[in-house]
């Protein structure tokens, strides 16, 4: 089917509907670009690195100026 371009005003107070609805097929963190997947194991966790613009897996978070707040309870 080929794309459509749609042009339309819409007034407030209107019901929208979606005729077609296109879900994109499943994908995982580590199809991103800037996810570099080394060190992957159980339990790892997602830690961004400034100096490389990537987000790395690592096991341990080792920088003095990472912090974990869980909130009040």
């Amino acid at each position: 089917m080929p794309a459509t371009n749609i042009k339309a005003v819409v007034s407030s107070g209107t019901n929208l509907r979606a005729k077609t609805v296109a879900i994109a097929p499943r994908q995982s963190l580590l199809d991103l670009t800037d996810v570099n997947p080394t060190g992957l194991t159980d339990g790892a966790v997602l830690l961004y690195d400034s100096a490389s613009q990537q987000f790395l897996v690592k096991n341990e978070m080792d920088k003095a100026t990472t912090k974990i707040i869980g909130g009040n309870y």
